[in-house]
């Protein structure tokens, strides 16, 4: 969506983060710290990991409201790399580099230890989401079958009075190793729809009949997006963390001019130092 939408939708999802409701049982508490137990692979240090994403939207407005793409994640010590097809990410030597494959540039910036420690590019390595779920989403557990289990995290508010927003968090996870197998969230928001909307839609040029519902008799702007990500493999040791790809493939450095070069398929790149 257009910018102001997405501020729009962006802001719906701060207020759930902060106004959902609390869940404090024994039992809830358990199952929070089971969910973590499954999620602490993103934390170890040594960590391989390859994902398939897919992200949708509904209505569809544009090209950015649906994607599908593969991640590669490693994590070796404080050392880290993310590669999604159209952006890498290099987090090493004091150096983070991102290389922009659909701009053709290499940003090169330099990164201290407390920065690093800072950094979150996998979404479930987040050492707060225990006390996140366990306070703001009611959680239960099933079992799907002999291998795999499944919690389900859900939170639903009501904004101001006006706004509603429901969200849904699966995750499938494998009940022998207790390592995640595909994970979902959903995110429905419905708000009424005002003089101010219709002429925010106008202005971006979205059609109202595509956002717009009515819901006994009252005019509602409706919004639901998800994302699911398939862990396809999770490798927690140094062998599998030390074939972690290295910013010198990609780039040479010139340690007298203190200056960065392009190389490999990535030659006709422009650099882009700011230190």
């Amino acid at each position: 969506m257009r910018n102001k939408m997405k501020k729009w939708l962006l802001y719906l999802l701060i207020v759930i983060n902060i106004s959902s409701f609390s869940q404090t049982s024994e039992d809830s508490a358990a199952l929070a710290n089971e969910f973590a137990k499954v999620m602490s692979f993103a934390t170890q240090s040594y960590l391989y990991c390859t994902t398939a994403t897919k992200m949708n939207s509904i209505p569809f407005l544009e090209a950015q409201d649906t994607l599908s793409y593969n991640g590669i994640f490693y994590k070796n010590l404080s050392d880290l790399y993310y590669n999604n097809g159209r952006e890498e990410f290099y987090l090493q030597d004091s150096l983070m580099i991102q290389v922009n494959h659909e701009r053709k540039s290499i940003w090169i910036s330099k990164v201290d230890d407390v920065s690093k420690d800072k950094m979150n590019f996998l979404p479930v390595n987040n050492g707060g989401m225990q006390e996140l779920f366990q306070k703001k989403y009611s959680i239960t557990k099933i079992k799907v079958n002999s291998n795999t289990s499944r919690f389900e995290l859900v939170a639903e508010r009501n904004i101001n009075n006006s706004a509603t927003v429901n969200s849904t968090i699966w995750l499938d996870y494998s009940t022998k190793k207790h390592l995640p197998v595909r994970m979902e969230i959903a995110v429905r928001m419905k708000q009424p729809f005002t003089e101010e909307l219709s002429a925010l839609l106008r202005s971006e040029g979205i059609e109202e009949s595509k956002l717009v519902q009515t819901i006994d008799e009252v005019k509602y702007l409706v919004r639901a997006q998800s994302i699911c990500v398939a862990f396809i493999e999770i490798d927690n040791t140094p062998r599998g963390a030390g074939k972690m790809p290295s910013w010198k493939d990609t780039l040479d450095y010139n340690a007298a001019e203190k200056e960065f070069t392009p190389k490999g398929i990535n030659k006709d790149y422009e650099v882009i130092k700011i230190f």
